[in-house]
């Protein structure tokens, strides 16, 4: 919601009629967002809800196995969140119709010349659609990128953001 924090009435708007949870800020740790993930099953959705959003579904996984201190615990943790906290939500969606959409943090990956969401390997076995944004340190030139899974060569075009959303030029 922060794209909107100059436009009360359209933040208002799409909090009405577009399922956002938490309502007014991102999950501030690991622990509330696994809580959320947990609750999904027993939450009453708005009986036409199409769409559910993710943002930042990596940032307090990644900050959280990097305080494991050993392998064992970091595998334990990766294991409870894929196995009890997102596969039973993307199994919710499956079975009610919704699309998920989640929005990773990505970094550059050396080996490959890409840029990867974070936990890839573990996020690829899921049957979706990559969109990577980028911009260029060098020219400013920014890029929108999209592949379909197993998909090498996605399109790729330029873009600029406006107060009406994404335009691509």
């Amino acid at each position: 919601m922060s794209l909107f924090r100059g436009f009360p009435k359209k933040a208002d708007f799409l909090l009405k009629n577009i399922f956002v949870y938490p309502p007014r800020s991102p999950f501030m740790e690991y622990r509330k967002q696994s809580d959320f993930f947990r609750k999904m099953g027993d939450i009453m959705l708005p009986i036409d809800t199409k769409f559910i959003v993710v943002d930042n579904i990596s940032h307090h996984l990644r900050l959280a196995a990097s305080l494991c201190s050993d392998g064992k615990g970091r595998t334990s943790l990766l294991d409870e969140f894929f196995g009890s906290q997102l596969f039973p939500f993307i199994m919710r969606c499956l079975r009610e119709g919704i699309v998920l959409i989640l929005i990773h943090e990505v970094s550059f990956d050396p080996s490959s010349g890409r840029i990867k969401p974070f936990f890839d390997k573990l996020y690829s076995r899921i049957n979706s659609v990559n969109i990577c944004m980028s911009k260029s340190f060098k020219s400013g030139r920014k890029q929108v990128e999209i592949t379909a899974r197993g998909d090498e060569d996605g399109k790729k075009v330029p873009y600029k953001i406006k107060d009406r959303g994404i335009v691509v030029l």
